[in-house]
């Protein structure tokens, strides 16, 4: 394989995931990164693989270089809040939805996910508070590239 395709190392690793074998995988995303440091969905993958694994701190280093790389990057984020909950980090849980709201009041998923939030911690009043803003704002329909977009590949 030529170095200068982190795609087809991608692609690799993809394949290397699939037959369940995760510690490959996770050299060839890094094989990926260590040719384009900027790849965003390399790095997204290797935050997949390492949640697989159980690795925590891995993943969520991965999910955060992702948000440097694409800040409205929301699978990132929403596993960065499946993380955090998982481990009971519900404060930093809390904030990564916040963040969305600072500058999209009406954005009803990141106030869905702050209910859930809130819910799981044992705050049910601010659960239900939140989850009833969800219709106290305007509807903002959320574009392609703010929603569902992970990144561009090569």
């Amino acid at each position: 394989m030529r170095p200068n395709f982190p795609r087809a190392y991608l692609d690799l690793g993809y394949s290397f995931v699939k037959l369940g074998k995760l510690d490959d995988a996770i050299k060839v995303y890094r094989k990926a990164i260590y040719y384009d440091p900027s790849y965003e969905a390399a790095y997204f993958s290797l935050g997949l693989a390492y949640m697989r694994k159980k690795d925590s701190t891995q993943a969520i280093e991965s999910f955060n270089k992702v948000r440097s790389l694409n800040s409205k990057n929301d699978y990132a984020r929403h596993n960065l809040w499946k993380i955090y909950v998982d481990q009971k980090y519900f404060g930093k849980a809390e904030k990564v939805y916040q963040e969305i709201l600072v500058t999209q009041l009406g954005d009803w998923y990141a106030r869905l996910k702050l209910a859930q939030t809130y819910w799981l911690e044992g705050r049910r009043r601010e659960a239900f508070m939140e989850a009833m803003n969800i219709f106290r704002y305007p509807y903002e329909e959320p574009t392609k590239s703010d929603r569902f977009k992970i990144g561009e590949r090569n």
